[in-house]
């Protein structure tokens, strides 16, 4: 049969599968989407068909259609799992599929969210510059202070969505896809100026301006112009504000504004 895309998009079939020789260790295990609400996943992995306890690599109860074990595994022949859960109900089991890993693949361990999390420093900033590393970058502090001037005080947009344009209904969801990226892409450019200014200067009005910007994004509709069906790069904007400045303006900001 043949297939009606190079990728499918959503995915309509798990891998890997069918003792295929993956490219890398470890290595993704994916499988389709369950459509609906409150559905949750488990997997399993062994060397053994099986799935021992005492050799079975096991999760339960996350909500995303993907698993990565997070650990170089063993040469061979692999056998894995998924179960799908629904309305808190028992997991229904998929069928048993099956991989090798050979001695030439690229090892790409990575660590798990709970380990990178307990990783973070725990003081602010931390995403954009470190407090120890800020004296190396102190050369820069014209470049981007003479940037950032130009956004202190201006006027915000609202993110109103405006009148629809074009001739039919695609036309008028790309106008509103591009003004949407465009709205929160400003906003994001700005406060990327912004906050060097006062990481590097100490001059609080630019961190007041990255502020009153965060909190401006913060009172937006998130279902509304900047939604991720509308723009994802919107709502990536969005996201990018809040969290650069909650994070390198953190000791300015109240307990409610936090």
């Amino acid at each position: 049969m043949k297939p009606k895309a190079i990728h499918a998009q959503p995915r309509v079939a798990p891998s890997p599968i069918d003792n295929k020789r993956v490219d890398r260790n470890p290595p993704p295990l994916l499988w389709p989407a369950e459509k609906g609400e409150d559905v949750r996943y488990a997997v399993r992995l062994s060397r053994d068909p099986g799935f021992p306890e005492c050799s079975t690599i096991a999760e339960e109860d996350f909500p995303w259609a993907m698993f990565n074990p997070h650990r170089e595994l063993a040469f061979g022949v692999w056998y894995w799992q998924y179960g799908t859960s629904i309305g808190g109900g028992p997991y229904r089991w998929s069928d048993r599929y099956d991989f090798e890993i050979t001695g030439s693949v690229r090892c790409m361990e990575t660590l798990s969210a709970t380990d990178v999390i307990a990783a973070c420093p725990k003081t602010h900033p931390r995403l954009w510059v470190l407090p120890d590393d800020i004296g190396d970058l102190k050369g820069h502090i014209k470049q981007f202070t003479s940037r950032a001037d130009q956004f202190l005080d201006a006027p915000l947009k609202d993110d109103t969505m405006p009148p629809d344009k074009g001739e039919d209904a695609y036309q008028v969801f790309k106008f509103h896809r591009w003004g949407s990226k465009a709205l929160a892409g400003n906003m994001a450019s700005a406060v990327q100026w912004l906050i060097p200014a006062y990481l590097l200067s100490g001059d609080e009005c630019y961190a007041r301006e990255a502020i009153r910007r965060g909190l401006h994004v913060a009172s937006w509709d998130a279902d509304g112009y900047t939604n991720p069906v509308i723009s994802d790069f919107a709502d990536g904007s969005c996201m990018r504000v809040m969290a650069g400045v909650y994070d390198s303006c953190f000791d300015l900001l109240t307990e409610s504004q936090r």
